[in-house]
């Protein structure tokens, strides 16, 4: 009976290392609101993007608008990517269209090969409440994770209490 009960503890622990092995990091993106601005960061799987964008039957079936030639150097995939980016990525608040630029791109040091690029644009509703955002990426991209956030800023002087509302 103890052998059974070990065996059966020892199947339940290699499967939940496996199930743990095989986490995938998937992509995510944080718009940031501030007051005149905003701030679009992108934490994506480069490598699997890069096979993304050079695979033809990708751009045959509509999941990449656009095939990325394989022999490109370091500099010329900056520049297509900051093409791509910059033109098939759509944001809107309160309707009116926010023009975003590529602003930089950042390896992290992270096993995945993730990196973090951030488009930033600036928009007409400083001081305005913005009811509606609307946001379009790149399909190539895949599913997104997406977190939108409008910092409140207060001074919070020392040993006191500050009281933030949301509506």
């Amino acid at each position: 009976m103890k052998y059974l009960l070990c065996l059966i503890m020892m199947s339940v622990l290699s499967q939940a290392n496996i199930a743990m092995a095989h986490s995938i990091d998937s992509n995510k993106a944080r718009l940031t609101l501030r007051d005149g601005q905003a701030e679009l960061r992108l934490h994506i799987d480069m490598q699997h993007w890069f096979q993304a964008l050079q695979d033809p039957a990708a751009w045959i079936l509509g999941d990449t608008n656009t095939v990325m030639a394989p022999n490109l150097t370091a500099t010329q995939q900056q520049a297509f990517i900051k093409d791509l980016l910059e033109s098939n990525t759509v944001l809107h608040l309160n309707k009116a269209v926010v023009a975003l630029q590529l602003k930089s791109l950042h390896t992290l040091t992270h096993p995945t090969g993730q990196a973090e690029l951030v488009l930033e644009g600036l928009h007409h509703n400083k001081g305005l409440e913005i009811e509606q955002v609307s946001l379009t990426l790149p399909p190539s991209l895949g599913a997104i994770h997406l977190n939108v956030v409008r910092p409140q800023y207060r001074m919070l002087a020392a040993g006191k209490t500050a009281l933030i509302t949301f509506n």
